[in-house]
């Protein structure tokens, strides 16, 4: 299976190591719950007794890892029932300086080579509260458990950061922390697009504990397909549909044994007695492995004791586009090249599916805040080529966001736009393309046909009416015996379908009546 590649001088793996001290406890808020929130009251400057502390400067989830966060403070809080967090702020001086808010469900910190920083590893997300007056922001909905606020003086980029000028800087806050009422659809979760209109798709729990039952229902909530067990044997659970879906949107729920889905999405029927963990597994088009999430089935509460995770099945092709024909051989090095277009572009290869599979912004770019040097027009190389097939290739200027379906996001503040010239193997195809603007072309990559090898035949002798034929076979090869009238339409002899050895005998017309041709034929597989 390919992976996503984004084609960059930056472009490097996350590799973690080494430790540090952990994130330190500054406050234990006690319980929260929808009748007791809690105020934070932060300042990240050292004080009398209280240390300034910065244990890590960027975050797994929900910030920018090309960013910088200095001192914090840390406040703990256990949360005792299901409920969306939300932090608010009253009025203006609420918030001074820059401070963010990071949702953590645990403190440990690791060192990253590539950005010799060191990164929190349990962030769940973040608010960033930068309005100066009254202002609230959820951080989304969580089952009980322990959780902890950072609150993180934001610095600015890694070149602000570099920059031997810069003065680390400090910030205070003072905001709500609130645990409001949720139900099950505020946990539901996503499992974005999964597979391209009419292309195999399939969802399984083979891999869990769980006594599990799983079905299918579309954007209205119907009931499409339900399984509970895969077979007489495994009590887990699968649907595998050869032919795909429509483009659409969908959902996929997962319980115990007994789960009634009959009565639709919004009226399901939580089995009686089974709960535990459970790992659903899920197709991710042709291009790339399937993914797994993990759950769990809990019948102590009303939104945990089915889980649902929303999806998508993209569109056949994109909107419009043209297509260029054949580019390449599969597996033969080719590029697409944007140097010579006069704007900031991005250039992304998406698969028949619908899947994109690389990408390029700049084709030179230094992130030190010197520009001079960079090139922000866009180039992919593919030194390995690709599999034989049909393929996509989009033009956008900078910034879209870039997603599977054949979906490419803009800017709400608009995007780069000008001139482009598109150079690839065999041709070019140039235009203009406006601010938001998007345009697509459609790609081959041929397949490498071998050359069909002749057959030797060492033998051919009739004994009354018994043929034996014997060849050179080729290790493990499967055979098949055609014969034919007229020397032009060949059909299979019966019986003749799958020899594994080098000759074989069967019945003819010992008349010689009409005449007949013999071909042997080697099976090549699919």
């Amino acid at each position: 299976m390919k992976l996503r590649t984004v084609i960059s001088l930056l472009a490097s793996p996350l590799l973690l190591q080494g430790a540090k001290a952990q994130y330190v406890v500054d406050q234990d808020l006690g319980d929260l719950n929808a009748s007791t929130p809690r105020t934070i009251v932060a300042n990240t400057a050292a004080s009398s007794g209280s240390p300034a502390r910065d244990e890590a400067q960027f975050h797994s989830a929900g910030t920018n890892q090309g960013r910088v966060w200095g001192n914090e403070r840390v406040f703990q809080f256990e949360l005792t029932e299901p409920a969306i967090l939300t932090l608010s702020t009253n009025g203006a001086g609420d918030i001074v300086g820059d401070p963010d808010f990071i949702l953590l469900e645990g403190l440990s910190v690791a060192f990253d080579p590539d950005r010799a920083k060191y990164e929190a590893l349990d962030a769940l997300g973040a608010a960033f509260m930068d309005v100066d007056g009254p202002q609230t922001e959820s951080l989304g909905a969580f089952f009980p458990g322990t959780y902890y606020i950072a609150v993180e003086n934001y610095e600015g980029t890694d070149f602000e950061v570099s920059d031997p000028s810069h003065s680390y800087s400090n910030s205070s806050c003072t905001v709500q922390l609130e645990a409001l009422s949720a139900d099950a659809e505020d946990f539901w979760g996503y499992l974005g697009v999964v597979a391209g209109d009419g292309s195999t798709l399939y969802f399984e729990t083979l891999d869990s504990t769980l006594d599990t039952a799983i079905a299918v229902f579309n954007a209205s909530g119907t009931l499409l397909i339900e399984n509970d067990d895969a077979s007489e044997t495994n009590t887990q659970s699968v649907i595998a549909l050869a032919d795909g879906l429509p483009s659409g949107t969908y959902y996929l729920a997962v319980g115990g044994k007994g789960t009634d889905f009959s009565g639709g999405l919004d009226n399901m029927v939580a089995g009686p007695s089974v709960e535990g963990d459970f790992i659903l597994t899920h197709s991710l088009g042709e291009s790339f492995s399937p993914e797994s999430v993990n759950g769990v089935i809990d019948l102590t509460y009303d939104q945990s004791s089915i889980r649902v995770f929303e999806f998508f099945v993209g569109p056949k092709t994109p909107e419009s586009f043209t297509s260029i024909g054949e580019i390449a051989l599969e597996d033969e090095p080719f590029d697409f090249d944007l140097l010579d277009s006069d704007f900031d572009t991005q250039l992304t290869i998406y698969d028949s599916q619908g899947f994109w599979i690389y990408f390029n912004d700049d084709f030179e770019f230094s992130d030190d805040g010197d520009d001079t040097n960079d090139t922000f027009q866009s180039f992919l190389e593919l030194d390995e080529g690709l599999p034989a097939g049909t393929y996509y290739v989009v033009i956008t200027g900078y910034n879209n966001d870039i997603l599977d379906g054949f979906s490419v996001f803009p800017d709400s503040e608009g995007t780069d736009s000008g001139s482009y010239e598109l150079k690839f193997p065999g041709g070019t195809r140039s235009g203009g393309l406006a601010s938001g603007g998007q345009v697509w072309f459609q790609f081959t990559i041929g397949e490498v046909v071998s050359p069909p090898v002749d057959i030797e035949v060492t033998a051919v002798e009739v004994v009354g009416d018994q043929l034996t034929l014997e060849w050179v076979a080729q290790p493990n090869a499967v055979y098949q015996i055609y014969s034919s009238t007229t020397g032009g339409s060949f059909t299979l002899v019966p019986g003749q379908d799958a020899i594994l050895t080098d000759s074989t005998t069967f019945t003819i017309d010992g008349s010689g009546e009409p005449v007949k041709l013999f071909q042997i034929r080697e099976v090549i597989p699919n």
